[in-house]
């Protein structure tokens, strides 16, 4: 410490609301002073003040009865401060080492801190007090104590009761200590008592993680379990797909072969158009030629009348070659209009064999990505 307690000497002592010191300062000088004055004029109160204050004696008679609270502030010649306010509703402590901040200490317990009683240090007390003068009642000093007590007194007063202290606060560990251990043994045999239940745990834990292992291995089967359901599904319906794809190559296949009868028909059907287009410029030339006649009979009918009704009777005749011949060129345009239906059927027939071979190549595809059979939809040996 900075400034020891020892070599302090008090300056100045602020008594405020202590009995019938409702605010007195008291400097005093750097020696020895003297207190003198007539019977409760307060002399004993000065003492009583300071010192109870200090040594934390603490009594609430000594309020003044105007006030809710006392205090006492001690001023040391070596530039400390001690203030201390006591009351009801009031408990603090401050002290104040020369050069350094104030320290203020408020809600502690029934004892100052350690930090006061440092900054204070050690004050000698008796068995009636704090040498005597807290409490007056005792006239005699020490002379009406044992031995004994005479003997503990002065060694506290000499400043040498530590041993004895010690061994006491020893004493009293110990008698704690054992009391602690007791209760100790108590709470052990109930954890025992607790823990009988659970002495085969060990087994306990291989039979969890065999277990754990087990429900793992389980998790793992369920797994493969749900992927071959997977699996199945999706092979019955690409199977599904592969039925459905057959069932149209089967009809592919008969219109196919329709197409071929339906190619087959066509064929005759464009030998009769060339002949009917043959027929058609024969037709055409004959007709020419009629007009020709025509011409002709008209310029010999005022030559010659008996070869002129020869010429009429050949004229009707080519009239009747070239009716029947008109005849049959509208039925030949009939039949090409026939042709031009059929060949746009035919053009929508290329149409849907287009799309089914593109559908025909998909399924290939799939067939050899699984590895099943072209014939029958399955994971068989046919095409081995």
């Amino acid at each position: 410490m900075k400034n020891a307690p020892y070599s302090r000497k008090i300056k100045r002592l602020v008594i405020k609301n202590f009995l019938n010191h409702k605010h007195t300062v008291i400097e005093f000088a750097d020696g020895i002073n003297l207190f003198a004055g007539s019977s409760s004029s307060g002399k004993s109160t000065i003492m009583r003040a300071w010192l109870g204050m200090v040594c934390d004696e603490y009594r609430s008679e000594w309020i003044n009865n105007e006030a809710d609270h006392c205090s006492v502030k001690i001023e040391f010649f070596n530039g400390d401060v001690f203030e201390r306010v006591k009351g009801p509703k009031h408990n603090m402590v401050s002290t104040t080492v020369f050069g350094e901040e104030t320290k203020v200490y408020k809600k502690f317990g029934a004892y100052l801190p350690e930090e006061v009683v440092e900054f204070l240090g050690s004050i000698p007390r008796t068995k009636d007090g704090w040498l005597n003068y807290i409490d007056q009642h005792n006239k005699l000093f020490l002379l009406n104590l044992s031995k004994d007590q005479i003997a503990m007194d002065v060694s506290r007063l000499l400043r040498i009761d530590d041993l004895e202290f010690a061994a006491s606060k020893i004493k009293s560990d110990m008698r704690s200590a054992d009391e602690k251990i007791k209760d100790l043994k108590v709470t052990e045999n109930k954890i025992q008592d607790k823990l009988k239940p659970f002495e085969n745990l060990e087994a306990q834990e291989l039979k969890n993680k065999k277990l754990t292992q087990t429900l793992s291995k389980c998790d793992e089967l369920s797994k493969v379990i749900v992927n071959k359901d997977f699996l199945s599904t999706t092979f019955l319906t690409i199977n599904k797909d592969a039925l459905s794809k057959k069932k149209l190559i089967e009809s592919c296949v008969k219109i196919e072969e329709a197409l071929d009868n339906h190619l087959e028909k066509i064929d005759v059907l464009n030998t009769d158009i060339l002949d009917k287009t043959s027929l058609l410029e024969e037709t055409e030339s004959t007709s020419k030629v009629i007009r020709k006649t025509e011409t002709s009979i008209k310029i010999a009918d005022n030559m010659i009348d008996g070869d002129l009704g020869k010429s009429i009777q050949k004229i009707d005749e080519i009239c009747s070659t070239y009716e029947s011949k008109k005849t049959t060129n509208t039925n030949a345009q009939d039949i090409s209009k026939n042709i031009d239906a059929t060949i746009e059927s035919i053009d929508e027939l290329d149409i849907e064999i287009n799309d089914i071979s593109v559908e025909l190549e998909e399924l290939e595809k799939i067939f050899k990505d699984q590895n099943m059979c072209s014939s029958c939809g399955r994971n068989c040996d046919c095409n081995v």
